[in-house]
């Protein structure tokens, strides 16, 4: 796994019932799919999540459901703006081509989708 990163919380936001969307400054580049490392504590393990944003954006959007019996759900949706997390740099080849494709997704697995429809450069 990659080093770590501590970034800023800038935003939060519940779109659903324990469904959020938490944002940080973006100091990256990334491709639209990619997944990066996220922990609450630089001690623990990253877990992996996709990046649900325009790699033009000037912040980093990941959303994530809320799981009651998740060992980083919980803590991170208890966080708020202005509180740290620990990422990795980005990673990850599910991104998209410009090929024929069929887009499936469901709840929070919109997340690459979401990245790779709003960059518009692969339309």
């Amino acid at each position: 796994m990659n080093l770590l990163s501590k970034v800023t919380i800038t935003n939060k936001i519940e779109i659903a019932k324990k469904v959020l969307l938490i944002e940080f400054k973006r100091e990256f580049d990334f491709i639209p799919g990619q997944i990066i490392g996220i922990t609450n504590k630089p001690d623990l393990p990253p877990r992996l999540y996709s990046i649900c944003s325009s790699p033009t954006n000037q912040t980093i959007s990941i959303l994530f459901n809320v799981k009651t019996e998740g060992e980083l759900t919980p803590p991170l949706a208890q966080m708020s703006k202005g509180d740290n997390i620990w990422i990795t740099n980005p990673q990850g080849k599910f991104t998209f081509n410009n090929e024929p494709a069929w887009w499936i997704a469901t709840g929070t697995g919109v997340a690459p989708f979401f990245s790779m429809f709003t960059n518009g450069k692969n339309l």
